[in-house]
Protein backbone atom coordinates (compact mmCIF):
# COMPACT_ATOMS: atom_id res chain seq x y z
CA UNK A 1 0.00 0.00 0.00
CA UNK A 2 1.05 3.70 -0.80
CA UNK A 3 1.31 6.08 1.61
CA UNK A 4 -0.60 9.37 1.17
CA UNK A 5 2.56 11.45 0.97
CA UNK A 6 3.56 8.65 -2.18
CA UNK A 7 0.17 9.54 -3.80
CA UNK A 8 1.07 13.06 -3.89
CA UNK A 9 3.96 12.37 -5.45
CA UNK A 10 2.50 10.40 -7.86
CA UNK A 11 0.48 13.30 -9.02
CA UNK A 12 3.57 14.99 -9.83
CA UNK A 13 5.19 13.95 -13.19
CA UNK A 14 2.19 15.05 -14.83
CA UNK A 15 2.79 18.67 -13.93
CA UNK A 16 5.91 18.23 -14.94
CA UNK A 17 5.67 16.07 -18.57
CA UNK A 18 2.86 18.84 -19.44
CA UNK A 19 5.47 21.50 -18.58
CA UNK A 20 8.22 19.39 -20.55
CA UNK A 21 5.97 18.71 -23.82
CA UNK A 22 5.60 22.69 -24.03
CA UNK A 23 9.42 23.90 -23.22
CA UNK A 24 11.38 21.05 -25.06
CA UNK A 25 11.56 20.31 -28.64
CA UNK A 26 9.37 17.77 -29.42
CA UNK A 27 12.74 15.02 -30.10
CA UNK A 28 13.79 15.87 -26.83
CA UNK A 29 10.30 15.72 -24.93
CA UNK A 30 9.90 11.77 -24.30
CA UNK A 31 13.67 11.27 -23.62
CA UNK A 32 13.24 13.88 -20.58
CA UNK A 33 9.84 12.28 -19.71
CA UNK A 34 11.99 8.89 -19.34
CA UNK A 35 14.34 10.26 -17.00
CA UNK A 36 12.02 12.09 -14.63
CA UNK A 37 10.00 9.18 -14.15
CA UNK A 38 12.85 6.68 -13.54
CA UNK A 39 14.25 9.23 -11.71
CA UNK A 40 11.79 9.60 -9.08
CA UNK A 41 11.77 5.58 -8.16
CA UNK A 42 14.44 4.48 -5.69
CA UNK A 43 15.84 0.78 -4.28
CA UNK A 44 13.37 1.60 -1.45
CA UNK A 45 10.54 2.71 -3.55
CA UNK A 46 8.93 6.38 -4.25
CA UNK A 47 10.84 9.24 -3.23
CA UNK A 48 9.87 11.49 -0.38
CA UNK A 49 8.52 14.59 -0.55
CA UNK A 50 11.64 16.57 0.22
CA UNK A 51 13.73 14.37 -2.32
CA UNK A 52 10.80 15.48 -4.95
CA UNK A 53 11.18 18.69 -4.27
CA UNK A 54 15.20 18.38 -4.28
CA UNK A 55 14.66 16.27 -7.79
CA UNK A 56 12.09 19.40 -9.01
CA UNK A 57 14.92 21.93 -9.02
CA UNK A 58 17.05 19.67 -10.52
CA UNK A 59 14.88 19.16 -13.69
CA UNK A 60 14.10 22.93 -14.13
CA UNK A 61 17.54 23.77 -14.10
CA UNK A 62 18.45 21.11 -16.64
CA UNK A 63 15.53 22.10 -18.60
CA UNK A 64 16.40 25.79 -18.21
CA UNK A 65 20.17 24.98 -19.54
CA UNK A 66 19.11 23.12 -22.59
CA UNK A 67 16.76 26.02 -23.43
CA UNK A 68 19.61 28.29 -22.95
CA UNK A 69 22.10 26.38 -24.94
CA UNK A 70 19.51 25.64 -27.97
CA UNK A 71 18.51 30.01 -28.14
CA UNK A 72 22.34 30.46 -28.96
CA UNK A 73 22.00 27.71 -31.46
CA UNK A 74 20.82 29.93 -35.32
CA UNK A 75 20.67 28.10 -38.76
CA UNK A 76 21.07 30.88 -41.56
CA UNK A 77 19.50 29.74 -45.01
CA UNK A 78 19.86 32.77 -47.25
CA UNK A 79 16.77 32.97 -50.12
CA UNK A 80 17.82 36.01 -52.02
CA UNK A 81 14.58 36.34 -53.28
CA UNK A 82 13.33 37.42 -50.31
CA UNK A 83 15.83 39.63 -49.04
CA UNK A 84 14.95 42.10 -52.31
CA UNK A 85 11.59 43.58 -50.42
CA UNK A 86 10.92 46.55 -48.67
CA UNK A 87 10.71 45.04 -44.72
CA UNK A 88 9.68 46.12 -41.22
CA UNK A 89 12.33 47.47 -38.54
CA UNK A 90 13.28 44.18 -36.78
CA UNK A 91 15.25 42.87 -33.69
CA UNK A 92 16.49 39.67 -34.99
CA UNK A 93 17.25 38.26 -38.26
CA UNK A 94 14.99 35.46 -39.59
CA UNK A 95 16.24 32.30 -41.05
CA UNK A 96 16.26 33.34 -44.29
CA UNK A 97 17.24 36.80 -44.03
CA UNK A 98 14.90 38.28 -45.14
CA UNK A 99 14.47 41.00 -43.27
CA UNK A 100 17.92 41.95 -43.16
CA UNK A 101 17.68 46.00 -44.12
CA UNK A 102 15.19 45.87 -40.86
CA UNK A 103 17.29 44.36 -38.94
CA UNK A 104 20.51 46.92 -40.12
CA UNK A 105 17.98 49.92 -40.04
CA UNK A 106 16.53 49.53 -36.26
CA UNK A 107 20.37 49.12 -34.70
CA UNK A 108 21.36 52.16 -32.54
CA UNK A 109 23.27 54.71 -34.11
CA UNK A 110 26.65 53.87 -33.25
CA UNK A 111 26.26 49.95 -33.52
CA UNK A 112 24.67 50.77 -37.13
CA UNK A 113 27.49 52.79 -38.85
CA UNK A 114 29.79 50.57 -37.21
CA UNK A 115 27.90 47.51 -39.31
CA UNK A 116 27.35 49.17 -42.49
CA UNK A 117 31.25 50.27 -42.50
CA UNK A 118 32.18 46.87 -41.82
CA UNK A 119 29.63 45.67 -44.82
CA UNK A 120 30.98 48.20 -47.21
CA UNK A 121 34.89 47.22 -46.36
CA UNK A 122 33.92 43.26 -47.33
CA UNK A 123 31.67 43.89 -49.68
CA UNK A 124 34.17 46.13 -51.54
CA UNK A 125 36.96 43.68 -51.57
CA UNK A 126 35.03 42.02 -54.49
CA UNK A 127 36.54 43.47 -57.73
CA UNK A 128 33.59 43.10 -59.78
CA UNK A 129 32.14 46.74 -59.04
CA UNK A 130 33.48 49.53 -56.99
CA UNK A 131 31.47 49.25 -53.90
CA UNK A 132 31.04 53.18 -52.16
CA UNK A 133 28.29 52.45 -49.37
CA UNK A 134 26.31 49.30 -48.33
CA UNK A 135 23.28 50.64 -46.09
CA UNK A 136 19.86 50.19 -45.22
CA UNK A 137 17.41 53.34 -44.57
CA UNK A 138 13.82 53.47 -43.29
CA UNK A 139 11.39 54.34 -45.87
CA UNK A 140 7.48 55.34 -45.61
CA UNK A 141 5.88 58.23 -43.60
CA UNK A 142 5.88 56.82 -40.30
CA UNK A 143 9.92 55.21 -41.04
CA UNK A 144 8.20 51.82 -40.01
CA UNK A 145 10.00 49.73 -43.24
CA UNK A 146 13.79 49.77 -44.41
CA UNK A 147 14.81 48.86 -47.81
CA UNK A 148 18.66 47.48 -48.36
CA UNK A 149 20.90 49.82 -50.85
CA UNK A 150 24.35 49.90 -52.44
CA UNK A 151 26.02 53.10 -53.61
CA UNK A 152 28.83 52.08 -56.42
CA UNK A 153 30.93 53.69 -58.57
CA UNK A 154 31.60 53.15 -62.19
CA UNK A 155 34.39 55.45 -63.88
CA UNK A 156 32.77 59.05 -63.06
CA UNK A 157 29.60 58.25 -62.63
CA UNK A 158 27.84 57.47 -58.97
CA UNK A 159 25.00 54.81 -58.96
CA UNK A 160 22.96 53.67 -56.21
CA UNK A 161 20.95 50.74 -56.20
CA UNK A 162 18.23 48.38 -53.80
CA UNK A 163 18.35 45.34 -53.12
CA UNK A 164 16.12 44.57 -55.68
CA UNK A 165 18.91 45.23 -58.23
CA UNK A 166 21.68 43.03 -56.00
CA UNK A 167 22.73 39.67 -56.93
CA UNK A 168 22.26 36.50 -55.44
CA UNK A 169 25.70 36.49 -54.18
CA UNK A 170 25.65 39.59 -52.95
CA UNK A 171 22.97 38.97 -51.06
CA UNK A 172 23.55 35.62 -49.35
CA UNK A 173 27.34 37.33 -48.31
CA UNK A 174 25.89 40.18 -46.94
CA UNK A 175 23.37 37.86 -44.94
CA UNK A 176 26.06 36.16 -43.63
CA UNK A 177 27.96 38.99 -42.51
CA UNK A 178 25.13 40.43 -41.19
CA UNK A 179 24.65 37.31 -38.93
CA UNK A 180 27.51 37.08 -38.10
CA UNK A 181 27.43 41.08 -36.55
CA UNK A 182 24.14 40.98 -34.96
CA UNK A 183 23.86 37.25 -33.28
CA UNK A 184 24.64 37.48 -29.42
CA UNK A 185 28.09 36.50 -28.53
CA UNK A 186 29.44 32.93 -27.66
CA UNK A 187 26.56 31.10 -30.10
CA UNK A 188 26.41 28.94 -32.78
CA UNK A 189 26.22 30.00 -36.40
CA UNK A 190 24.92 27.30 -39.07
CA UNK A 191 25.20 27.90 -42.63
CA UNK A 192 24.51 25.32 -45.37
CA UNK A 193 25.98 25.26 -48.22
CA UNK A 194 27.69 28.74 -47.27
CA UNK A 195 29.35 29.49 -50.81
CA UNK A 196 26.48 29.16 -52.83
CA UNK A 197 26.19 31.82 -55.34
CA UNK A 198 29.69 33.07 -54.65
CA UNK A 199 32.46 32.74 -57.29
CA UNK A 200 35.26 30.35 -56.40
CA UNK A 201 37.97 32.93 -56.66
CA UNK A 202 35.82 34.82 -53.69
CA UNK A 203 36.60 31.66 -51.49
CA UNK A 204 39.41 33.35 -49.68
CA UNK A 205 37.47 35.93 -48.82
CA UNK A 206 34.40 34.01 -47.47
CA UNK A 207 36.98 32.44 -45.00
CA UNK A 208 38.83 35.74 -43.84
CA UNK A 209 35.08 36.81 -43.08
CA UNK A 210 34.35 33.91 -40.93
CA UNK A 211 37.37 33.45 -39.19
CA UNK A 212 37.60 37.53 -38.61
CA UNK A 213 34.40 37.90 -37.11
CA UNK A 214 33.71 34.97 -35.81
CA UNK A 215 37.05 35.08 -33.85
CA UNK A 216 36.06 38.85 -32.58
CA UNK A 217 32.83 38.05 -31.45
CA UNK A 218 33.31 34.70 -30.00
CA UNK A 219 30.89 32.69 -32.48
CA UNK A 220 31.42 29.26 -33.12
CA UNK A 221 30.64 28.53 -37.28
CA UNK A 222 29.42 25.24 -38.31
CA UNK A 223 29.20 25.24 -42.03
CA UNK A 224 28.73 22.63 -44.94
CA UNK A 225 29.67 22.78 -48.93
CA UNK A 226 30.62 21.05 -52.20
CA UNK A 227 33.22 23.68 -53.27
CA UNK A 228 36.81 21.93 -53.25
CA UNK A 229 37.67 26.06 -53.87
CA UNK A 230 36.55 26.43 -50.33
CA UNK A 231 38.73 23.42 -48.69
CA UNK A 232 41.71 24.50 -50.99
CA UNK A 233 41.82 27.65 -48.88
CA UNK A 234 41.58 26.80 -45.43
CA UNK A 235 44.81 25.73 -44.84
CA UNK A 236 46.44 22.88 -42.88
CA UNK A 237 45.65 24.23 -39.26
CA UNK A 238 42.15 23.44 -40.51
CA UNK A 239 42.20 19.91 -41.16
CA UNK A 240 41.03 19.19 -37.15
CA UNK A 241 38.16 20.77 -37.55
CA UNK A 242 36.81 19.24 -41.31
CA UNK A 243 34.39 16.21 -41.43
CA UNK A 244 33.42 14.23 -44.27
CA UNK A 245 30.01 12.85 -45.22
CA UNK A 246 29.77 10.22 -47.22
CA UNK A 247 28.20 6.82 -48.19
CA UNK A 248 29.22 3.62 -47.13
CA UNK A 249 29.12 1.78 -50.78
CA UNK A 250 28.08 -2.00 -48.67
CA UNK A 251 24.74 -0.18 -47.01
CA UNK A 252 24.47 2.86 -48.09
CA UNK A 253 24.49 4.55 -44.79
CA UNK A 254 25.60 7.74 -43.97
CA UNK A 255 28.61 8.47 -42.31
CA UNK A 256 30.72 11.32 -40.78
CA UNK A 257 34.47 10.78 -40.74
CA UNK A 258 36.86 13.13 -39.33
CA UNK A 259 39.47 14.21 -41.72
CA UNK A 260 42.49 13.54 -39.51
CA UNK A 261 40.56 9.91 -38.69
CA UNK A 262 42.06 8.98 -42.53
CA UNK A 263 45.26 7.00 -41.65
CA UNK A 264 46.83 7.85 -45.21
CA UNK A 265 46.07 11.49 -44.76
CA UNK A 266 49.59 12.75 -44.68
CA UNK A 267 50.35 11.00 -48.16
CA UNK A 268 46.88 12.50 -49.11
CA UNK A 269 47.93 16.06 -48.57
CA UNK A 270 51.48 15.42 -50.13
CA UNK A 271 49.79 15.20 -53.73
CA UNK A 272 47.31 18.72 -52.93
CA UNK A 273 45.02 20.38 -50.76
CA UNK A 274 41.94 18.76 -49.90
CA UNK A 275 39.74 19.82 -52.28
CA UNK A 276 41.69 17.93 -54.94
CA UNK A 277 41.93 14.49 -52.84
CA UNK A 278 38.80 13.08 -53.99
CA UNK A 279 39.65 14.19 -57.51
CA UNK A 280 43.31 12.10 -57.44
CA UNK A 281 42.13 9.42 -55.05
CA UNK A 282 38.37 8.84 -55.87
CA UNK A 283 36.03 7.78 -52.85
CA UNK A 284 38.36 4.85 -52.16
CA UNK A 285 40.54 7.01 -49.77
CA UNK A 286 37.00 6.55 -47.20
CA UNK A 287 36.91 3.25 -47.43
CA UNK A 288 37.77 1.27 -43.34
CA UNK A 289 41.05 0.26 -44.90
CA UNK A 290 42.18 4.25 -44.97
CA UNK A 291 40.88 5.05 -41.52
CA UNK A 292 42.35 4.43 -38.06
CA UNK A 293 40.26 1.84 -35.82
CA UNK A 294 37.83 3.61 -33.20
CA UNK A 295 36.68 2.80 -30.42
CA UNK A 296 33.06 4.56 -29.05
CA UNK A 297 31.27 7.64 -30.95
CA UNK A 298 34.11 10.74 -30.80
CA UNK A 299 32.52 14.02 -30.38
CA UNK A 300 34.55 17.52 -30.50
CA UNK A 301 33.40 20.72 -28.95
CA UNK A 302 34.64 23.86 -30.45
CA UNK A 303 34.58 26.55 -27.55
CA UNK A 304 33.50 30.00 -28.06
CA UNK A 305 36.84 31.38 -26.51
CA UNK A 306 38.87 30.19 -29.41
CA UNK A 307 35.99 29.41 -32.20
CA UNK A 308 36.48 27.55 -35.29
CA UNK A 309 35.43 27.15 -38.49
CA UNK A 310 33.99 23.32 -38.71
CA UNK A 311 33.16 21.70 -43.01
CA UNK A 312 30.99 19.57 -43.79
CA UNK A 313 31.52 18.11 -47.34
CA UNK A 314 28.05 16.46 -48.07
CA UNK A 315 27.83 12.75 -50.50
CA UNK A 316 31.88 13.58 -50.82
Amino acid sequence: MLTQEQKTILGKPGYYIAFLAVALPSRSAPTFCELLVASMITVEGFVTQSQAQSLRAEICEGVVAVNRALLKIFILGPIPSHMRGYTALSADLDSDAANIAGVIAALGAEQKAKVEATLTDYVGQRPEKDIRRIYADTVGRFNSDAMLYCNEQWGNESLSVDARGMSDGTLRFLAILVALLVRPKSSLLIVEEIDNGLHPSRARLLLDVLKTIGKERAIDILVTTHNPALLDNLGPEMTPFITISHREEASGSSHLTLLEDIAMLPKLLSAGPVGKIRVIYGPSFLTPAFRRPQIGLKIRFCSANSPAIHLTKPNF
